[in-house]
């Protein structure tokens, strides 16, 4: 509907922009929805907008060809890290004990993670932009051995 296309053009203007943060996206959803709360809008932001970035990079690779080059799911490990997050971090990241994988492996990965997690539904991930969950913090990165 046109409030969906409206939050899409303004999430892709706002992370296109030099200098965005997740306060200022958290605030163009906010004028979308006013009857969100702040830590609503700010959960959005950040799913949405990981997802964006996770694609976009995905594409990226795959346009070089690097599709079946190793990669790793990476992001700091604290309280706020999830189960499903932790697993798949320590699967895939070789500085936590794991073995990275391809592209269309980790997307696998990441459809499973919340199976690791007896907190979290297990239809939670969205593997096609390498979500997890909502609120997501972690990413993927490409290993490259020196």
């Amino acid at each position: 509907d046109d409030r969906l296309m409206t939050f899409r053009t303004n999430l892709a203007d706002g992370i296109t922009q030099d200098g965005w943060t997740i306060g200022d996206i958290t605030g163009r959803i906010q004028d979308i929805q006013p009857n969100l709360s702040r830590s609503e809008a700010e959960t959005i932001a950040r799913s949405e907008t990981s997802s964006a970035v996770n694609t976009a990079r995905e594409s990226a690779y795959r346009e070089q060809d690097m599709a079946d080059e190793k990669y790793a799911w990476v992001g700091g490990l604290d309280d706020r890290t999830t189960e499903a997050c932790r697993w798949l971090i320590e699967k895939t990241n070789p500085r936590h004990g794991g073995e990275p994988v391809s592209l269309d492996r980790l997307k696998e990965l990441i459809d499973e993670a919340p199976s690791h997690d007896p907190d979290m539904p297990d239809d939670l991930a969205r593997p096609d932009n390498f979500v997890i969950h909502p609120n997501e913090r972690k990413t993927f990165t490409r290993q490259v051995d020196f």
